[in-house]
Order: structure tokens, then C-alpha cells, then sequence
């Protein structure tokens, strides 16, 4: 996968001290970012495209969805190389934000916070770092829908490939069925 030299041009101590991080959590973020953003991810995944309507019409047919969806599902190509704590706590630092904001409009702000004391209690460096950042973000819905699509997918029909799903380009997931029922017609 990736040697130690590979791993020095990306991770430096200056580059840790800089973000204030330790090194293996510095390094998890990098790769993360990298998986997310160019290979398996957005970049990866614009390039697979293999229809011609899809290509010319991308920037109509883009859905961010599909796209995150993706992305995010791609880090966790990772998790099977052995960063998977530190990306377990990526992920759920995209989740935790929408499910606090769910239980808020579903059930009210004491009921949220009774989620937040839940969520927390098993996990200490999560919440400190909750508490020091003022939360994690804003709510990122679509990375966690376009997820769970693409897992649901991938994990329950078997007709699917990971290159068929990515030569369809960033769609909504959940229309992949449909896509490819239209093309055997």
C-alpha cells in the first residue's frame, strides 16, 4: 500500500505540530482526505464514468448524494488497511451532528441533549473534542444519506460491482436499480 517514504512526503512533524495533532491522527486525516477527495473518491469516480449522456450532462446530473455518498463510502476502503479507529471516529463525527439535529426537530432540545449524554458517555475523546470545537460542524446530511445508500447497495445486491456503480458517475444511489434495468431493455 503505501511505503515509508510515500508516508514522509505526506506526514512531516512540522506539518503535525502546525495542526496541533498527533502524528497517527494527523496521518488518519490525511489519508482520509486523500481516499475522500482523489482515489478511490471524487476523482476516482468522475473519471469512471463510462456514459457519453452522463460525461456532457455532469454538471445537470451531479447529485451530492451520489457524490459524497461516494466519497465517504471510499474512506472506508481504509478502515481495511488499518486505520479503522481513527476513521470509525471520522465517520461518526459526520453522523453524530445529524442524528443531535433529528432528535432536536423529532422530540425536542431535552431529548437531544439526552442523545448528546448517550452518544458521549462511551467515548471521552469524542466529547472532548465536542466540547472544545463547539460541536463538529454543520449538519452534513447528504454525506450521510449518499453513505448509507452506497452501503446498502453494495452490501445487499450482488449484481453490483464497484465498477459498474462508478462508471454510472455521482447519482443518487438508490436510482441504480432502475438505471440498470432501463440499459438491459
Amino acid at each position: 500500500m503505501h511505503n515509508k517514504i510515500e508516508k514522509k512526503l505526506l506526514i512531516s512533524n512540522e506539518m503535525t505540530k502546525l495542526y496541533n495533532a498527533d502524528k497517527r491522527e494527523f496521518e488518519s486525516f490525511i489519508y482520509a482526505f486523500l481516499s475522500h477527495e482523489i482515489y478511490p473518491g471524487h476523482h476516482h469516480h468522475i473519471n469512471s464514468i463510462k456514459y457519453k449522456f452522463i460525461k456532457e450532462h455532469l454538471d445537470f446530473l451531479t447529485n451530492p448524494i451520489g457524490l459524497e455518498g461516494w466519497a465517504v463510502y471510499s474512506e472506508q476502503i481504509l478502515n481495511q488497511l488499518g486505520f479503522g479507529y481513527e476513521l470509525k471516529l471520522n465517520n461518526l463525527k459526520k453522523i453524530i451532528p445529524v442524528s443531535i439535529f433529528f432528535e432536536m426537530l423529532l422530540n425536542g432540545e431535552k431529548s437531544a441533549e439526552k442523545l448528546i449524554e448517550k452518544i458521549f458517555s462511551s467515548n471521552k475523546q469524542l466529547y472532548n473534542e465536542f466540547k472544545r470545537n463547539k460541536g463538529f460542524g454543520s449538519v452534513n446530511l447528504v454525506y450521510v444519506i449518499g453513505y448509507i445508500e452506497y452501503t446498502k447497495i453494495l452490501k445487499s445486491n450482488k449484481r453490483y460491482d464497484l465498477n459498474k456503480v462508478l462508471s454510472l458517475g455521482p447519482l443518487t444511489p438508490s436510482y441504480f436499480n432502475s438505471l440498470l434495468d432501463l440499459q438491459k431493455k
